[in-house]
């Protein structure tokens, strides 16, 4: 990750490719400090999309779409 970019742009810059007509990207974090694997409370998101891209596509594969954009390097 480009030290010039946050967290949460870097993760909307990756999600420009599914063309949002609609994006929520709430900052979870704070609710997840001290927990297993967020001992920095970092990195938790609640993210709404909304993407014609997902026309007819089920939820399942949708979230996955998603995460693969969000898992490239």
């Amino acid at each position: 990750m480009s030290e010039a970019l946050s967290l949460d742009a870097l993760i909307h810059q990756r999600l420009a490719a599914l063309t949002p007509q609609e994006i929520h990207l709430h900052d979870d974090s704070a609710a997840h400090a001290g927990h297993a694997g967020a001992a920095s409370g970092g990195g938790h998101f609640e993210l709404t999309l909304v993407s014609p891209v997902f026309a007819g596509v089920n939820a399942v594969r949708s979230e996955e779409h998603t995460s693969e954009l969000q898992s490239q390097r």
